[in-house]
């Protein structure tokens, strides 16, 4: 039987902040303009039920926007979603970002989006390049902003 589930992975990343810190940038969805050069949040928020508008600025397939259906969002280790994108209705992706504590000063980021439906076949090998720099770029810059937030948290509690 042909399986019509394709799954992509992006590099874990170990991060030097909490991880709620990683939480709380990856959920701000009022600044993804600040750190991700690939994706923008054009309204909405990461909660449980609710379908934000996103759009991509570096996918190859990207339309206007999309409309994201939040699946999980467990505070500070899980935010997973899924889209329909409108390939005759035959593809579906879901992401999921997880946050992992290491200590009480570093986590762990990690992604997957696995693709499935009968696009999936056909897409995920074209466009395999540009998504896995999608998922490497996103997760950098989560990387490079969490740090940058906790670090200046840190010289505001020393000066304090």
């Amino acid at each position: 039987m042909l399986s019509t589930k394709k799954q992509l992975d992006c590099a874990i990343l170990d991060i030097d902040a909490p991880a709620e810190w990683v939480w709380q940038t990856l959920t701000d969805t009022e600044h993804y303009e600040r750190w991700s050069h690939s994706l923008r949040v054009k309204e909405g928020a990461f909660a449980v039920g609710e379908t934000p508008v996103v759009c991509s600025t570096k996918l190859p397939m990207a339309q206007p926007s999309y409309k994201l259906h939040i699946e999980a969002c467990e505070s500070p280790h899980l935010l997973a979603w899924t889209l329909n994108i409108p390939v005759r209705q035959t593809l579906q992706l879901k992401r999921s970002h997880f946050v992992t504590a290491l200590s009480e000063s570093r986590c762990q980021y990690s992604s997957i989006i696995v693709f499935s439906g009968l696009a999936a076949l056909f897409i995920t090998p074209l466009l395999h390049r540009s998504l896995q720099r999608h998922l490497d770029d996103f997760a950098t810059g989560l990387k490079a902003e969490a740090e940058t937030r906790y670090f200046h948290h840190l010289q505001t509690v020393s000066s304090a």
